[in-house]
């Protein structure tokens, strides 16, 4: 028995082929998301000293504010890959991005 043949890809399907490009809101959205991070965590260490003179505390309160971040951004991962699963992960990252912004905003 010979095995079935693929059919082929219709232009009214969803996949991204080579000819046709990204769109721009998707490459922009992407690359938001993944500077959000590294941007926050680089904004964060070199302001360390700075916030333990400006707060008037010492070094080890401000450094908690680092390995809470971590923690929370740890925890994020686990709790969103089971959401994304069960919604979908347009829902999740956008909602993601939303509350990231609102809670930045809000530390300002």
């Amino acid at each position: 028995m010979d095995a079935p043949t693929p059919k082929p890809l219709d232009k009214t399907e969803t996949e991204l082929s080579p000819d046709r490009p990204a769109p721009l809101r998707l490459i922009v959205l992407l690359m938001a998301m993944g500077a959000i991070g590294p941007v926050s965590l680089n904004i964060l260490v070199p302001a360390t000293p700075g916030l333990v003179v400006l707060f008037n505390t010492k070094v080890e309160t401000v450094q908690l504010t680092l390995s809470l971040y971590l923690v929370g951004l740890a925890v994020s991962q686990l709790l969103l890959g089971p959401l994304s699963d069960r919604f979908g992960r347009k829902p999740v990252l956008l909602t993601g991005l939303l509350i990231t912004a609102v809670a930045s905003f809000a530390a300002i």
